[in-house]
């Protein structure tokens, strides 16, 4: 019986085992590999508002691995990493590849509303796949693994400032001009990029806290600055803080001067135009108002006495003149102006007096006593007038014809005058009656005149009568001889 057949087949099974070792520990060796990071970058610094960018890589190696028995293969099995992003407003971010290959490479943002330090790290498992292509089918051909990545950064994230969108003086957004008087109030609005709050003020007063939504547009309350009551160019400061610095900015409100308003314009207290005769005393009064706080000067112009001048050192109500007055001692008609006058603008009221003429008054007339025919007769007047100015004359009608041509006589001003003379006895009709009739009027230039009248007695001479009885007869004895002829 030969035995090399069994050698044969034990040699056979021997190579089958060695084969089937050998496969089984190149399946074994393949699972072995790395996973390592080959980038990891992060923006450093950023103002608060704006995003980090982050980008990172990675990748698995072996990628393939040839044995004995085949090819292994080795991939990465998740396309996503989370970065944690710590810090004042932490959040976070994730970078994704959709590709599950040999590499992780992929970019991401996030924006950090906040200022502040900032650490941005990741920490990912990095999970793993080996397949492995046995040509025995020995061993584990499908095999997942881990193997842990992780990364730090730093990023500085700057503060920025408010921006005032809108600064308005009564709801205006820009300077303004308004009259003196007139009540001004302010309101801001500001943006920021950051998550902060803000705090407002208008010329230091508090004006609110708006929020703190990154961005968003926060509107102060509304603040009275009060009423301008002066003329002239006044600063208005709008400021918004929020936590780590402000912004201003400044308005310029423009006042303009009002003039006063004159409330009354009196003459002898009458807030009018007024007629008083001559030799009249007239006060004058001025009162006035003004919306800013001016001192008013007043003055009464127009008159022969003026001007008159007088202050108020008032600078809210009604501002009053002092108590002027004068004596209109002629007839006339006089626009008398009465003014107000602030820092800058005066106002005018005219008003008209009217003095009227006043006729003079015949104080005494006089001639007494008994006159004989051919004696020249004394005589004397005296007369007023209340316009001192006038020039009063005294004319004479002696001989009692309604004229006033026989004399006249210029007596002055000043409100009083004195005439005197003698009457000429050849004014006196012959034969002399008892009783003669004299007149004289006084007139002031103006049209006024008044008359008086005084009677007188004449007592006729007895050398009169001879004389008068030789006349008529030699009128006769003429007469009769003008017959004989005849």
């Amino acid at each position: 019986m030969s035995r090399k057949p069994v050698c044969s087949v034990r040699l056979f099974g021997g190579l089958v085992a060695l084969a089937a070792l050998a496969t089984a520990t190149t399946a074994l060796a393949d699972v072995v590999n790395s996973v390592n990071v080959d980038s990891y970058t992060v923006t450093p610094t950023i103002n608060e508002g704006q995003s980090i960018g982050i980008s990172l890589q990675y990748s698995i190696s072996p990628t393939n691995e040839s044995g004995f028995a085949g090819t292994t293969t080795h991939r990465l099995t998740s396309n996503s990493v989370t970065h944690n992003i710590s810090g004042p407003a932490s959040t976070s971010a994730v970078t994704s590849d959709p590709d599950l290959a040999t590499t992780h490479s992929a970019s991401t943002s996030a924006q950090i509303v906040q200022d502040g330090a900032y650490t941005v790290s990741f920490s990912d498992a990095a999970p793993t796949n080996v397949v492995e292509n046995s040509s025995f089918g020995l061993g584990s051909n499908n095999q997942n693994s881990s193997r842990t990545i992780s990364g730090t950064r730093s990023v500085t994230v700057l503060n920025v400032a408010p921006t005032i969108t809108s600064a308005t003086l009564n709801g205006t957004n820009a300077n303004i001009t308004v009259p003196e008087g007139t009540a001004v109030s302010g309101q801001l609005s500001s943006t920021d990029p950051g998550q902060d709050s803000q705090t407002f003020s208008i010329n230091g007063s508090g004006a609110g806290v708006g929020g703190n939504t990154p961005g968003s547009t926060r509107t102060s309350s509304s603040v009275g600055l009060g009423t301008f009551n002066q003329n002239g160019s006044f600063n208005v400061n709008f400021r918004v803080d929020d936590d780590d610095t402000n912004t201003q900015l400044n308005r310029t409100v423009t006042v303009t001067n009002v003039g006063p308003t004159i409330v009354s314009a009196e003459l002898n207290g009458t807030n009018g135009n007024i007629t008083v005769p001559e030799g009249s005393t007239v006060t004058f009064k001025t009162s006035s108002t003004d919306p800013g706080a001016d001192a008013h000067t007043f003055t009464t112009s127009g008159t022969p006495g003026g001007p008159f001048v007088s202050s108020d050192a008032a600078t809210s109500g009604t501002r009053m003149s002092a108590l002027s007055s004068e004596l209109f001692a002629d007839d006339g008609v006089f626009p008398v102006n009465f003014a107000a006058q602030d820092d800058v603008d005066t106002t005018n009221v005219g008003r008209t007096l009217t003095v009227t003429n006043v006729a003079p008054s015949i104080t005494s007339f006089t001639a007494s006593g008994i006159f004989n025919h051919s004696d020249p007769i004394p005589f004397a007047a005296t007369a007023t007038d209340p316009g001192v100015n006038d020039i009063l004359i005294f004319d004479f009608d002696f001989d009692n014809d309604g004229f006033f041509d026989d004399l006249t006589l210029v007596g002055g001003s000043g409100g009083s005058a004195s005439v005197s003379g003698s009457i000429p006895a050849f004014f006196f009709p012959f034969p002399p009656s008892s009783s003669q009739t004299v007149t004289v009027r006084v007139s002031d230039g103006d049209g006024g005149s008044t008359t008086s009248t005084i009677n007188l007695t004449i007592v006729p001479e007895p050398a009169s009568f001879v004389m008068a009885g030789f006349a008529a007869l030699a009128g006769l004895m003429v007469l009769r001889r003008r017959r004989r002829k005849a």
